[in-house]
């Protein structure tokens, strides 16, 4: 189901995409899988931001980085600490505390220490 709902964002297809998500989400709850629910809620924020949702891109981006810190580091925590920062410079882009906006991009460090490359 998530990939099926990553194929539906990428295609545009926004509506359909979330209900793929929450499919997917109540399933990772049903399966007690937190890496997947962790991803499920980051592919909510993802697609989320791209509805123009923002609060609720922010709310389900806190929750990918609550659900995937206790697994440790890794790539997903990495893209959930950037979505973070980025969802936040969104969010409150003129009045944001530039402290959280940096904890949350030093966060995002764990893409290089953990040797994760892109292309």
């Amino acid at each position: 189901l998530l990939y099926i709902a990553m194929a539906l964002r990428a295609q545009g297809k926004l509506p359909a995409a979330v209900r793929a998500l929450d499919d997917a989400r109540a399933a990772f709850v049903e399966n007690r899988n937190p890496f997947g629910l962790g991803s499920a809620f980051l592919e909510l924020s993802y697609t989320h931001r791209e509805l123009e949702r923002h609060t609720v891109a922010l709310e389900y981006a806190r929750q990918a980085v609550a659900t995937l810190e206790p697994l440790g580091d890794g790539p997903e925590l990495a893209w959930a600490y950037s979505n973070l920062a980025q969802v936040q410079f969104i969010q409150y882009r003129v009045r944001c505390n530039d402290q959280d906006l940096l904890r949350w991009s030093e966060n995002s460090h764990c893409f290089t220490d953990i040797g994760f490359t892109t292309g």
